[in-house]
Order: structure tokens, then C-alpha cells, then sequence
């Protein structure tokens, strides 16, 4: 089998391993369900909060956009679709996108849309918050409801919404992602401007259709900012564990073994100045000179030290000894 053919066979174990990490992704926010449901009284407490201080602040938009909304005629069933179907089908087709197109790209892209998820969930377990259309608020209907005769709390589709989630928008922070991404991806300048509709486009969904708040749309945003930051960082700074280099060849044994065996020369050659000391003086200065010269020489290499410690003390202990000793 030739290389070409091989790495055809082998290029969609990428796509099963990707596949199933946002697979993975996506059943713990489903799961994530089980955790938040119950509170609902925290919840609407929460979504007051929230209607308080966007009045203190002036960005109490919700009824006036929806009202805009409504003066269209088919504007909002069109908008009630686009908020069910147009979510993870683009969002899918974007990471496709930069899969096959923007590969360097795609790990921090992934990551940062892994972790943003992440502290998603744990805002949505923290900080229940209940939509502007379960909150009763004059000038705001539950327009998949009332318009489109959907209702997200009961039936097939209960399943798929946590209707606690308000907080962060994920809906936007996707958008932001998508919007972002391509017009900082994309070489078509053309392309690139339209992506940044999208993002609007959202916004003006999920709260003419009552989904969110304005604050939760950019609660949205910055959460993926962080995320995607927080990825990009860590993959320009990558976390580096050193270990120590195995003796694996010929020459390492040699550096670690020859010290060594010099040390041991040295104590046999002190063991013999030991042994000439009823010899001429002469003959004993010579063996204690060369005794003392070898040991000094394994004692003062650091790799014998490191790989033959006891070896390397002892020879250094009687080359001392030996250095003081009369001749």
C-alpha cells in the first residue's frame, strides 16, 4: 500500500477523535439539566435582578425591540425558526470550516469554545436565571408560543432546553465565535464583513423572541472571549514536564562508567602505596603521587558524582588523606 493511498485510510481517525470530543461536550451540557432544574423561585429572582439593573442602566431594550419585531409582518416566525434551526447547524459548519480550511487555527478555536462551554455550565449551576418569557413582563411574550405554537416546556423538545439558562447567552457567544473567527480568518475581506451580521443577527433573535436579556447576550460574548483567550494563551505558553535523559547509547554508558572505574583505580592504587610503605621511600612516594592524581581526577568529575556517588567519596576521602600524609 503507497504512502498516499495509507494516509487517505488514515485521515478520518481525525475527524471520529473530534467528533467525539464535542459529542462528549454536548451531553455534559445536557447533563448539566439534571443539576440546575428545581429552583425556580432563585431563578425569577435572578431574571428581577437583571430587569433592575438594565433600567438603572438604560439598557432595558427588550420590549422596544420585540415591538420593532412585530411591526414586520413575518419577520418574528421567520425569527422563531432561525432561533431553533440555525444554532448548531452553523456552528457546526464553521468548526468544519476551519478544520479543513484554517487548520492551525482550529486546536485554539476548539479549545477556547471547550472552555467557554465549561465556565457556561458552571454559571448556569451557580446562578440560575430564568428568560424574559417565563418572567411575566409587560411588553414581552413567549413569541415561539404565542406565534409559532411551540413550547419549549412540554413535549419532544422540553428535553433539549434548560430553562434556567439565561445567563450566559450562549446562542451570541457562538455568533461572537462565528463572526470573529471568519472575518479574522477568512482572506475574502467580503465574506469576512458579512460574518459580523451573523452575531447581530442573533442578538436581535434571542431578544425579540424573549430567549434573553441584552446583559445576557453580552455575558455571552465575554465568557467566550475568555475562553478563546485563555486557550490561545496556554497554547503560546505550552506546559513543558522535563524528565532526565535515559542512558540509551554507548557513548552515555561510557561517561557514567568511566568515572567510575577511574575512582576505583584510585583506591586500588592508594591500596598499593598502603602495601609499598616497607619499600624504598622513593618507590612509595611514586605510588602514593599517582594514587592521589587518579582519585583527585574521578572525584573532581561531576558525572562520576552523579552516577557513582560512593565510589567517588571514597576515592575523594583517601586522596585527602593521602595528600596530608608524610612522605
Amino acid at each position: 500500500m503507497n504512502r498516499t493511498r495509507s494516509a487517505r485510510l488514515t485521515r478520518p481517525t481525525g475527524w471520529v477523535a473530534e467528533l467525539t470530543v464535542f459529542a462528549m461536550a454536548l451531553l455534559a451540557y445536557q447533563a448539566s439539566r439534571a443539576v440546575v432544574i428545581g429552583d425556580a423561585e432563585d431563578a425569577l429572582r435572578n431574571t428581577a435582578a437583571i430587569v433592575d439593573a438594565e433600567r438603572a442602566a438604560g439598557v432595558f431594550w427588550e420590549p422596544a425591540i420585540q415591538a420593532w419585531a412585530r411591526s414586520h409582518d413575518g419577520l418574528v416566525p421567520a425569527m422563531n425558526q432561525f432561533y431553533l434551526l440555525a444554532h448548531l447547524p452553523v456552528t457546526a459548519a464553521f468548526f468544519v470550516w476551519v478544520y479543513r480550511r484554517r487548520r492551525p487555527a482550529y486546536r485554539v478555536l476548539r479549545d477556547g469554545f471547550l472552555a467557554a462551554n465549561a465556565i457556561a455550565l458552571t454559571i448556569f449551576v451557580a446562578v440560575p436565571v430564568a428568560p424574559p418569557r417565563l418572567a411575566s413582563l409587560p411588553g414581552l411574550d413567549d413569541t415561539l408560543r404565542t406565534v409559532s405554537g411551540i413550547d419549549l416546556h412540554g413535549g419532544p423538545l422540553s428535553g433539549l432546553f434548560n430553562p434556567y439558562a439565561a445567563v450566559p447567552s450562549m446562542h451570541f457567544g457562538y455568533a461572537a465565535l462565528i463572526g470573529g473567527g471568519v472575518l479574522a480568518l477568512s482572506r475574502n475581506r467580503v465574506l469576512g464583513s458579512l460574518a459580523l451580521a451573523y452575531p447581530v443577527v442573533v442578538f436581535l433573535t434571542i431578544v425579540a423572541t424573549a430567549n434573553h436579556f441584552v446583559v445576557d447576550a453580552a455575558a455571552g460574548g465575554l465568557v467566550m472571549a475568555v475562553g478563546v483567550g485563555a486557550a490561545a494563551w496556554l497554547h503560546a505558553h505550552p506546559v513543558r514536564l522535563r524528565r532526565p535523559a535515559p542512558v540509551t547509547s554507548r557513548g552515555d554508558w561510557g561517561r557514567v562508567a568511566l568515572p567510575a572505574l577511574g575512582g576505583a583505580a584510585g583506591l586500588a592504587g592508594v591500596a598499593l602505596a598502603q602495601g609499598a610503605g616497607n619499600q624504598p621511600r622513593a618507590t612509595a612516594n611514586r605510588w602514593r603521587s599517582a594514587s592521589t592524581f587518579s582519585a583527585r581526577r574521578a572525584c573532581t568529575n561531576r558525572s562520576a558524582i552523579a552516577s557513582s556517588s560512593g565510589v567517588a567519596g571514597a576515592c575523594a576521602r583517601a586522596a585527602s588523606r593521602y595528600q596530608r600524609a608524610p612522605s
